[in-house]
């Protein structure tokens, strides 16, 4: 669950504390490790040079060899759920701290941290926004209250094209995806997309078509294939997705609207999604994406005013 954190400032020293500390344990844990390598390939050299000099004890050298590649195999693997455990730790505190912060606002109730818990990749895949996208992963996912509905939060990755042909693989969306749960009686789907210097641009839309882009300000694209989708664009809607602009830090917004959820895609740079190791962290990009769920917030005030959507 959230905790209490004061202010930005308190959220910048517990986290660069984490980064130090485990910054620190990392680099000792390679150290160690690389110590004790040269350790067990210098005691196996001279074992294989003792054999030449006393061939008859060429059994007991060969039992020594494999004891020493036993005991080098059992402590890369503690080593390795150590360096495992260490990652956990600090990704825990990490999500802990910024998102405590980030959903301090009233608005936000009932905010719950998932760390271990996957996110439903494939409602994400529902999107649609590449026609040949082949991978979605995610992590940190959240739970939240707010108004009158239960909102789901995930950390998305999405990557496009072959996935036989490396070359051919980029990642096109890198942030966050909010599950809003609404009930649309309609058929068909909504999608809308602001371009900013990102990739996120739908190519999938052989079941939608451009309508009106006039019921959201300039710099939206909307394809629908829901007959009624003006009805989901009030004016206190609009006005709350049109707050949401995209800059240097957000780079693209994709919205889909179907059914049982809208799910509203905010892609990022990587300066945000990168949980830092030797760069100190700071509250900048942080604060960006607090003001973007101060945003949402407001729109999920419109959406629980609007009869369409309810």
């Amino acid at each position: 669950k959230a905790i209490k954190v004061k202010d930005a400032s308190e959220m910048v020293s517990k986290v660069n504390e984490f980064r130090v500390n485990f910054s620190n344990f990392h680099k000792n844990t390679i150290k160690v490790n690389r110590y004790v390598s040269f350790g067990f390939l210098g005691l196996m050299m001279a074992l294989v040079i003792v054999s030449f000099f006393f061939p008859k004890a060429m059994y007991y050298i060969f039992i020594g060899l494999f004891a020493l590649f036993i005991v080098m195999v059992i402590l890369t693997r503690l080593s390795r759920g150590k360096m495992d455990s260490g990652v956990t730790e600090y990704l825990t505190n990490y999500g802990l701290y910024t998102d405590s912060y980030v959903y301090s606002s009233k608005e936000f109730k009932n905010v719950e941290m998932a760390f271990k818990e996957k996110p439903d990749t494939e409602l994400i895949k529902t999107m649609k926004i590449k026609n040949d996208l082949f991978y979605v992963g995610g992590r940190d996912v959240i739970h939240f209250d707010c108004g009158k509905r239960h909102i789901t939060g995930s950390d998305i990755s999405m990557k496009s094209g072959n996935p036989k042909e490396r070359k051919t693989h980029k990642t096109f969306f890198v942030g966050k995806v909010f599950d809003i749960p609404v009930n649309i009686k309609d058929e068909g789907r909504i999608l809308l997309y602001k371009k900013g210097c990102g990739d996120a641009e739908p190519t999938d839309l052989e079941d939608v078509k451009l309508v009106d882009g006039n019921i959201l300000p300039k710099g939206y694209i909307v394809y629908s294939s829901n007959k009624n989708y003006e009805k989901v664009f009030t004016k206190k809607v609009s006005k709350a997705i049109s707050d949401f602009n995209t800059d240097e830090t957000l780079v693209d917004i994709v919205i889909s609207i179907e059914k049982g959820h809208i799910l509203f895609g905010i892609s990022y740079e990587d300066a945000l999604m990168i949980v830092p190791l030797n760069d100190e962290f700071k509250e900048d990009k942080m604060n960006h994406y607090k003001e973007d769920v101060s945003k949402l917030a407001k729109l999920i005030d419109a959406i629980d005013e609007n009869d369409y959507l309810n």
